[in-house]
């Protein structure tokens, strides 16, 4: 296992999800404005298409904000088998840029992505399996407490954000939802409640090794 937090963590959460099948799907850190934003139907009133939030390279080009990007790729490549009801899970995983020099952020950092098709078509049942990964990568913290909560994002309805309490602070861990209809048209994908997530790894590894500001991650 590699050494370094950040890497750790990523590695507990890919063992956990080998459990289940999950497929490697990575996605280029270059990468579109179509595939990182319009895609996913974030529209130019959000905040990350900012030229203050997002770097920008030549060509309409920018590096990745998140790893929801690889969304336009898994699904075109995989249509068929989720338009035929096979059993599908899939992972991009790495880092991620934003301009950002907040106490608490750098300008990079690293998120896991994920879909499931044919899991279940109840999102208790996906909410419960992330819950249980985020246990299994915390395995030295018994004591933490969950709470889910209704939220927002331009690509999954209904969308929920799962947080954790511990040490009596509520950190934001991921965030969760069914893709959009509307999104899946676009890849002549007619099945419905295809789950998609997305959490942020520094977040966890500051918990799992007791490290009070996230930046200190970048120079361990």
């Amino acid at each position: 296992m590699r050494q370094h937090p950040v890497y750790r963590t990523i590695d507990s959460f890919l063992n956990f999800f080998s459990k289940y099948n999950f497929i490697h799907h990575l996605s280029n850190i270059i990468t579109t404005y179509e595939d990182n934003f319009y895609f996913l139907e974030c529209d130019d009133n959000h905040i990350a298409l900012s030229n203050k939030d997002t770097f920008l390279l030549k060509d309409n080009y920018i590096l990745r904000t998140h790893t929801t990007s690889f969304q336009k790729s898994v699904l075109n490549k995989y249509k068929l088998s989720i338009n035929n009801n096979v059993n599908l899970n899939a992972l991009n995983y790495g880092v991620v840029f934003r301009k950002d020099d907040s106490s608490k952020h750098s300008y990079f950092f690293h998120q896991i992505d994920g879909i499931m098709c044919n899991y279940s078509d109840n999102i208790n049942d996906y909410i419960i399996f992330l819950i249980t990964s985020i246990k299994y990568v915390l395995f030295n913290h018994k004591n933490i407490q969950v709470r889910i909560r209704s939220s927002y994002f331009p690509f999954t309805y209904p969308s929920f954000e799962i947080d954790i309490i511990i040490n009596n602070e509520i950190i934001e861990i991921l965030g969760c939802g069914f893709i959009k209809q509307s999104i899946l048209n676009k890849c002549s994908i007619n099945k419905k409640n295809i789950f998609a997530f997305g959490l942020g790894i520094e977040r966890i590894a500051s918990i799992n090794f007791n490290i009070p500001n996230i930046k200190k991650l970048r120079l361990s």
